[in-house]
């Protein structure tokens, strides 16, 4: 399953990517910048990922492996119900969802 999210990328600068669920992978594809390569982040590297979200009409995203630490949005609402749901059954308890009071 493929959503679309907004990746943090420097201090104000976020970046557009389609991030995909499959095959206990996470794969992360850039759409605004060709010159930079897709991240596959594989379920045994991934330490935890993390949905904070308010109102579930949008929420922030945190993707921590051993080497790197992702932060993003997700502004769609179906987008977020279908991920969390998603998330859940590819990686169980490496994933977090905080609804309410973030």
């Amino acid at each position: 399953m493929t959503f679309e999210i907004k990746l943090k990328a420097g201090f104000f600068k976020t970046q557009t990517y389609y991030l995909t669920v499959e095959a206990e992978q996470i794969i992360l594809t850039p759409l605004d910048d060709p010159e930079t390569e897709r991240q596959v982040i594989d379920k045994k590297e991934l330490k935890s990922i993390s949905i904070y979200s308010r109102n579930m009409t949008s929420g922030e995203l945190e993707i921590i492996t051993h080497s790197n630490t992702y932060l993003g949005s997700i502004s769609s609402s179906a987008d977020l119900e279908e991920l969390t749901r998603c998330l859940a059954l590819e990686f169980g308890d490496k994933f977090n969802f905080q609804h309410g009071n973030v």
